[in-house]
């Protein structure tokens, strides 16, 4: 399951409100029952928010890429304010040395039958 930043916005807003519910129930001396049926409710969306967040998709619903700092001209790319180099150090090798098969090998045969 994946879900959007949205909906786990929703979530703790739906949280933050529960909560605030609660507190006013506590200083309101509402009935028990009521006020304990607030707390459950509370620490219900709170498990189910912490477990969204787990879940998110950066690419469900929410995604906003914002191009209005524009660094490379009129392209609307963000980014440096000049060219990008990339170099490699090829004094070095980078790959691990020759490996040697000279050991003892057999024949592997495949029959198809």
């Amino acid at each position: 399951m994946s879900v959007s930043q949205v909906y786990v916005d929703q979530l703790k807003d739906s949280v933050n409100a529960v909560r605030q519910a609660f507190k006013t129930a506590l200083d309101e001396d509402v009935d028990d029952n009521i006020t304990s049926e607030l707390w459950r409710h509370y620490l219900g969306l709170k498990s189910i928010t912490a477990s969204a967040e787990k879940e998110i998709d950066p690419l469900k619903g929410g995604l906003h890429i914002d191009c209005s700092d524009v660094a490379f001209g009129n392209t609307h790319v963000r980014g440096g304010l000049g060219d990008d180099i990339i170099s490699f150090n090829t004094d070095t090798p980078a790959a691990a040395g020759m490996v040697d098969f000279t050991m003892p090998t057999g024949d592997d045969h495949i029959t198809l039958g």
